[in-house]
């Protein structure tokens, strides 16, 4: 709903804390899943009340010049968050583009879109915990679905292996030559919480010849994870040859057709607990 890891983190806990005052109020234990899921849309659109809605900076911000250096962090909450493919029942509909394209729904048509199509509830237990009639959670389901569709994005189980090892050898050896390789012509690469954003091939190619340049062979290190149903990793980078490599970033790729569509490099190291990641690795 919230489209942010740290903030779905408190709100977890606002929705038990509302569940156990409100406790009185359940009458009937077969209606426990609904009652519950409506404190937690609850406890949602009043965040979403009180705060702007959350993007990709591919969404927001034209691209940025490779050469230019990397802007500084929004002030704000601004970008979308990864969340760890454990939190998730199904891995179905929870790519990162996905959650983007939620964020462009009004907070109901959220609600609706995931209650039903996420959490699998049905027609009349979405319309009980959203407090609407059958008949407008079912409109509010139609007009989210028209608004969110999205391209498909290749499940973190179906990428060929070698195309994986060959990103992740390009990254450790700094071989600008072999990543691009493996990168779409429209590949696309973010920096959140920077706006900063590089948009195709040959702009691309010339980012990260540029970053490969100031490092040495094994200055970066990649852990696999899994973030939003879709191939992740740790980002580790050491700050001298010997040195332990620290945590980064949490990299997130798109996957289409054979080839990177989507880096997403989240300069969040603080979400290294909720991906059970190490804070540093030995060289």
């Amino acid at each position: 709903m919230v489209g942010s890891t740290s903030d779905a983190e408190d709100l977890v806990q606002d929705t038990l804390l509302r569940a156990w005052r409100a406790r009185e109020s359940l009458r009937e234990a077969a209606s426990v899943r609904a009652w519950l899921y409506r404190i937690a849309t609850n406890v949602c659109l009043d965040e979403l009340a009180r705060r702007p809605h959350r993007a990709m900076p591919c969404d927001v911000v034209p691209a940025a010049d490779p050469a230019q250096a990397i802007a500084p962090a929004a002030a704000e909450a601004t970008w979308i968050e990864p969340a760890p493919d454990h939190w998730f029942v199904r891995r179905e509909n929870i790519a990162l583009a996905f959650i983007a394209a939620l964020q462009r729904l009004t907070p109901t048509q959220r609600a609706v879109l995931l209650l039903r199509d996420v959490a699998e509830l049905t027609a009349a237990e979405t319309a009980k915990a959203l407090e609407l009639t059958t008949s407008a959670a079912n409109s509010a389901l139609f007009r989210a679905r028209e608004a969110a569709h999205t391209d498909p994005s290749t499940n973190a189980n179906d990428v060929d292996p070698q195309l994986v090892a060959r990103y992740v050898r390009a990254f450790e050896t700094n071989d600008t030559a072999a990543l691009v390789a493996v990168l779409r012509d429209d590949i696309r690469t973010t920096m959140p919480p920077s706006p900063t954003w590089i948009a195709g091939r040959a702009a691309n190619a010339d980012f990260y010849r540029r970053m490969f340049e100031q490092l040495w062979p094994g200055a970066m290190h990649l852990v696999p994870t899994s973030a939003n149903g879709q191939l992740a990793f740790g980002f580790y980078r050491a700050e001298r040859p010997g040195a332990r490599h620290e945590l980064r970033a949490i990299e997130v790729l798109t996957v289409v057709a054979g080839g990177v569509a989507q880096i997403d490099h989240f300069i969040l190291p603080a979400l290294a607990p909720a991906f059970a990641l190490p804070v540093t690795v030995a060289s």
